[in-house]
């Protein structure tokens, strides 16, 4: 974690530097179409963005922004004069019922949560090897009230782990017995999915193209980006939203100054690969 904390801190120095300012500038003639990933939204929680600063970024979000639902980044034709964001959540903990629910219906902001289906009613033991309290996990129960108050439900496989190199049967039960799951759950189809970690490391082409034969109608990953479309809804690119990140990081984010994350990712990616 103290690793993590010093990148972070790099990464802040860099969009703030020339190369933010840059690399902001390289797609100016393409409107955003922004997808957020949240995780936990908790006080005191080192994995999670404290509530006051969540409640600021959905404030600034709805002043400067058309918030819409995931669907709607996808569209290939709008007429939304604002850049357009959609807000997602990973892993489905409860903390989001206290401190995110409440501040989503009172702005009228439209998120999707996804769940890994067999971790419902209990804790993220994926992230045990961190020194960091586990955080719990939303029941049935509380999935299907959220559905009910018009969020969305997506799936996040069922044990939470990486797709890439995974074979037929556990692709099955991963991607397309989690969408059963959800599907009896909620009593409607559910149309999302996102990959488990969901960096270029964690999925391959098969995971892809069978969340695409499993009838999802969208798919999204960690993959940085501002810009999303049709023609990639199955590896649509999120910025990922980190506790550390106040309104004025979240404003860069939004802005384009970290969009030098871009090329990092796709040359660390052909290294590994290169390498494997």
């Amino acid at each position: 974690m103290a690793f993590d904390t010093l990148l972070l801190k790099l990464y802040r120095l860099i969009a703030k530097s020339p190369i933010g300012y840059v690399g902001r500038k390289v797609n100016w003639n393409e409107k955003p179409r922004i997808i957020l990933a949240y995780h936990g939204i908790a006080p005191q929680h080192p994995a999670c963005v404290s509530p006051q600063i969540f409640k600021e970024h959905m404030v600034h979000l709805r002043e400067k922004y058309d918030i819409v639902p995931l669907d709607g980044i996808l569209e290939e034709s709008n007429g939304n004069e604002r850049p357009m964001v959609a807000i997602t959540f990973d892993d489905a903990y409860t903390n989001l019922l206290e401190y995110a629910v409440p501040v989503l219906k009172d702005y009228k902001i439209p998120a999707i949560i996804y769940a890994p289906t067999n971790y419902l009613g209990k804790k993220n033991e994926w992230d045990s090897i961190y020194s960091i309290p586990l955080l719990q996990i939303m029941s049935a129960k509380d999935l299907r009230m959220l559905h009910n108050e018009g969020f969305g439900i997506g799936s996040h496989t069922h044990n939470h782990i990486r797709l890439r190199s995974q074979d037929h049967t556990t692709l099955q039960r991963e991607i397309g017995d989690s969408k059963k799951m959800l599907e009896d759950i909620t009593g409607n189809t559910v149309t999302s999915f996102a990959y488990p970690y969901g960096k270029r490391r964690d999925l391959d082409y098969r995971a892809v193209r069978f969340v695409k034969q499993s009838n999802y109608l969208s798919a999204v990953t960690t993959y940085w980006g501002r810009f999303n479309d049709e023609a990639k809804r199955y590896e649509s690119r999120r910025i990922t939203i980190w506790p550390s990140d106040t309104l004025g990081v979240f404003k860069l984010k939004l802005n384009g100054n970290y969009d030098w994350l871009i090329p990092k990712e796709i040359i660390i990616n052909r290294i590994r690969l290169s390498l494997a």
